[in-house]
């Protein structure tokens, strides 16, 4: 049997061999191709749009993956990571998802395969919301209102594709 990591359905079974070996080296438990012992960064993954493409292609209909894993996505796309410690924007210690994570189901389709294919899987969180304002902005006009904007308010700065790699959107808590 040969399987395309270019289908949907394909990439859990695909990746399943590899990550038994992984999960039994590292005692680590597997969670739709994420890890237990390190998914409040795991589940920072997104997708970055082609140059041809304007925003990301909707999730395949086809898939096995819950939507919160990367296995999710087509993977003819380019899926990055989020490195919290290496971008100025974010800092782990923003990102209170331990915590927030209150449960975590996987059920496989095959009790003999844990690392293939899902028959069902779900992520639980628990947390406040908060209301945001969303607003448009241009970098010149937004570096100067950062020096004046108390730290305590947090902006998330959002870089639309094509857009000259200048962000297009902030996102404040208020």
């Amino acid at each position: 049997m040969q399987l395309r990591l270019s289908y949907s359905s394909d990439v859990l079974p695909a990746i399943s061999g590899f990550a038994r070996l992984l999960a039994n080296h590292f005692k680590y438990d597997y969670v739709a191709g994420l890890w237990k012992g390190t998914l409040t960064s795991d589940l920072l993954w997104y997708v970055k749009p082609q140059a041809k493409d304007r925003f990301p292609r909707p999730r395949p209909r086809d898939s096995f993956a819950p939507s919160w894993s990367w296995a999710s996505i087509e993977m003819t796309q380019n899926i990055k990571h989020v490195k919290p410690e290496k971008q100025y924007t974010v800092r782990a210690s923003d990102l209170p998802l331990r915590e927030a994570i209150v449960e975590i189901s996987c059920e496989p389709e095959s009790p003999i395969n844990p690392f293939g294919i899902l028959k069902d899987a779900y992520l639980k969180f628990s947390g406040r919301l908060y209301t945001w304002y969303i607003r448009r902005f241009c970098r010149k006009a937004h570096s100067e209102m950062s020096r004046k904007t108390p730290r305590a308010l947090k902006d998330l700065h959002v870089t639309r594709p094509n857009h000259g790699g200048i962000p297009s959107t902030a996102v404040n808590d208020f």
